[in-house]
């Protein structure tokens, strides 16, 4: 071993040495490949943060929307966040600040556009996002007592008002109607039915059995009073009232009143629970009706007796024997204290009274529709009447209202044709034409054409818009044939009657209601004045005609921007007056 002059030994010195350096080139190897790591999970991080922020959006329960003005809707309130989330790529929600700007300045009591701007910062990344709200007068939809079934057709997606009126028993001192309220969600082209229950006016002073008191979704038959209706919205198609699967297909019920033919009341309509009669003849041995629950006495008919009925409900009243009647109960899906049945072949109660009162699941309705912010009144208390005055307990027949609140992607439309539904003859000019009441499709009444001769019904209108596009239809009804001039349901002006514009043809038998309908542009002058007209020439039978409709496509949806006349069809559905149509 060769030692230095310090007596140390080189080589191992060297050894030392070379350990060291391979010791370095190891560390600094392990920490450019640590660094390299890093480098790529951040590289990879930011690739991923920038691919995720172009698919970061907002999701709105409602987008560009029409809102009802929420000072003429009661109980009612829209908040700019309503449901308003920031979500990512696979719809997953990032817990985010959001804010909004609006311009103008967002106002839900005044009818105006808005255009609201969202913003949310996510880890340094801007999303925004426009939303156009338009504040309109609340549209709504009304039904009063026809005797039969009413339909309305869901114009497009969107949280709808259900306000319900039950019917006033008959005989003096009978039992009010309840009233119910509540806001529900629905999708475009879903059908309900609207059932309004009738007021039985008639008393028997006699009682006897050959004038049965009878009453529309109230009860079948009886003597004295009849039970009021009640008033309710169902899913099922079938028109007759008191059939079993009709009945478990509602999903709001307003109770209808008790019929009192005795010193003292009807039971009143009820909540949850309806109230007894009050008062009865002179033999203590004669009983007063009870006051219907949410599963006595009868589902969905009033007690049917000898001298006064009970009033129709959820469940109906019980009869009187010999007394006064009991009222029907309420009904509402998502009310707490509504018990719900189990299926529509089950009327069994899913819940009992003591758990229902307790978990308002036991209301939910089997088909899964449900109700928000609800009211509950019964016959015996003060409510709002179908006028928007103040009243005790609901009297006469019954009502139902139903109000657009917030409306996607929809636009409000006019029907151009007044009165369009023949309920009176105000506006109209008729030649060999009625109104009547025994055939109609919808609403109570239908117009009638006379068999034999020319026939002609015309009313003055808003001078029509050269270049614009317009809708028509008219439902039609015939028993027999026409010559070949034919039924035409048109636009043209009167005093040239250039320009026609025909809307709906038809030249042969149709034993059921019938929808005719076309698009047609309008190329003459919007000068003179213009009539609607629809007329029949030598039918050899009797027609009838309903809902007559033309709106503006231009006006609504814009030039060149007209849907089809199949879209039309499928999509727009008829109304009176002014109500909504989905966009196109």
């Amino acid at each position: 071993m060769k030692l230095n002059e310090k007596g140390f030994a080189i080589s191992s010195m060297l050894y030392s040495i070379l350990l060291l350096f391979l010791m370095l080139i190891v560390g600094v190897l392990a920490i450019l490949g640590n660094r390299k790591v890093i480098l790529d999970k951040i590289k990879n991080e930011i690739v991923t943060d920038l691919t995720q922020n172009k698919t970061y959006s907002f999701s709105f329960a409602h987008k560009d929307i029409l809102l009802a003005n929420t000072s003429m809707v009661s109980n009612f309130s829209f908040d700019l966040l309503d449901d308003v989330k920031v979500v990512d790529q696979n719809g997953n929600i990032i817990k985010t600040e959001i804010t909004t700007t609006s311009n103008p300045t967002f106002d839900a009591t005044k009818n105006g556009t808005y255009v609201i701007t969202y913003s949310a910062n996510y880890q340094g990344n801007i999303i925004e996002e426009e939303r156009t709200i338009e504040v309109i007068d609340p549209i709504t939809y009304e039904y009063t007592y026809t005797g039969k079934k009413q339909q309305f057709t869901v114009p497009t997606n969107g949280l709808y008002q259900m306000e319900l009126w039950g019917a006033e028993g008959g005989g003096t001192n009978a039992g009010k109607g309840a009233y119910v309220k509540g806001n529900i969600g629905l999708n475009i082209n879903t059908q309900l039915h609207i059932f309004v229950g009738e007021h039985p006016t008639h008393v028997d002073s006699e009682c006897s059995a050959t004038s049965p008191n009878s009453s529309f979704n109230g009860t079948i038959n009886g003597g004295c009073a009849g039970g009021g209706g009640a008033t309710d919205i169902r899913l099922d198609i079938t028109s007759t009232w008191n059939d079993t699967t009709s009945l478990t297909s509602r999903i709001i019920v307003a109770g209808g009143g008790g019929g009192a033919y005795y010193t003292g009341s009807g039971g009143a309509g009820g909540e949850i629970n309806a109230l007894d009669g009050v008062g009865n003849g002179t033999n203590p041995g004669f009983t007063v009706g009870k006051g219907a629950t949410q599963s006595l006495y009868t589902f969905g008919i009033g007690g049917s007796g000898s001298t006064t009925n009970g009033g129709g409900g959820y469940y109906g009243g019980q009869k009187g024997y010999e007394g006064n009647a009991g009222g029907g109960s309420s009904y509402i899906s998502g009310y707490r204290g509504s018990i719900a049945i189990r299926s529509n072949t089950d009327i069994t109660p899913i819940c009992e009274s003591v758990e229902a009162s307790a978990n308002e699941k036991c209301s939910y309705h089997y088909s899964g529709y449900k109700f928000t912010n609800m009211q509950m009144i019964g016959g015996d208390k003060e409510m709002v009447s179908p006028t928007g005055e103040s009243e005790t307990g609901h009297s006469g027949d019954g009502y139902a209202r139903i109000t657009a609140l917030i409306i996607d992607n929809g636009k409000v439309a006019t029907n151009l044709v007044k009165n369009s539904g023949f309920e009176e003859t105000t506006g109209w000019t008729l030649s060999n034409a009625n109104i009547v009441s025994d055939i109609s499709k919808s609403g109570n009444s239908s117009l009638q054409f006379q068999s034999g001769v020319t026939s002609m019904i015309s009313q003055n209108t808003s001078s029509p818009i050269a270049s614009h596009v317009y809708y028509g239809s008219v439902e039609f009804l015939s028993t027999g044939t026409f010559s070949a001039s034919d039924d035409r349901f048109e636009m043209y002006q009167s005093d040239t009657e250039n320009g026609t514009v025909v809307f709906a043809r038809k030249s042969n038998q149709t034993a059921e209601w019938m929808k005719l309908s076309s698009i047609q542009g309008l190329q003459s002058p919007n000068s003179g004045t213009w009539k609607i007209r629809n007329f029949l020439v030598d039918a050899t039978e009797t027609a009838y005609v309903d809902n007559l409709f033309i709106i503006d496509l231009t006006e609504i949806y814009g030039a060149g921007n007209e849907p089809t006349k199949q879209w039309c069809d499928a999509n727009i559905h008829y109304f009176d007056g002014v109500g909504i149509v989905p966009s196109y």
